[in-house]
């Protein structure tokens, strides 16, 4: 049994060129959404085609569902694992908490209101807590 591609079906699809015939023979649900889901943009599709009577359907009909996708961008942003972007949550209330002087309720609180701009607050940090990092333009 030949493998089945899914990344290079997606670029295949995003470049409007026809399923081969070996990609209708073994082509793969489970991995086609798998590669799929990784956009943002796209998981409303991996929803509606998760259903049982879509995986009742031929290998070659599902395959032939996707080239609707032909000629649309499907690498969009990539999501972020929660741990990672709860990392990075944890790292920007502790640059809060300890540039605004503040108990970590509060530091959530501004953030959660959006009383914080990030890029200043990431500048005055840098600027305060580690000034060495700053690299200055020397003259010509």
């Amino acid at each position: 049994m030949a493998s089945f591609d899914s990344f290079l079906f997606l670029r295949d699809r995003a470049s409007s060129i026809e399923p081969s015939v070996e990609q209708l023979a073994n082509f793969d649900m489970y991995m086609t959404q798998m590669a799929l889901s990784m956009s943002k943009p796209y998981k409303h599709v991996c929803n509606k085609t998760n259903t049982r009577a879509f995986f009742g359907l031929p290998k070659d009909i599902q395959c032939l569902a996707f080239t609707t996708l032909d000629g649309k961008y499907l690498y969009g942003k990539w999501n972020k694992s929660k741990r990672t972007a709860s990392q990075e949550r944890d790292e920007i209330i502790e640059k809060v908490i300890k540039l605004y002087d503040c108990s970590s309720n509060e530091a959530k609180s501004f953030l959660a209101h959006g009383l914080i701009d990030l890029d200043k607050m990431d500048e005055l940090y840098t600027r305060i807590h580690d000034p060495d990092s700053i690299k200055f333009r020397k003259k010509k």
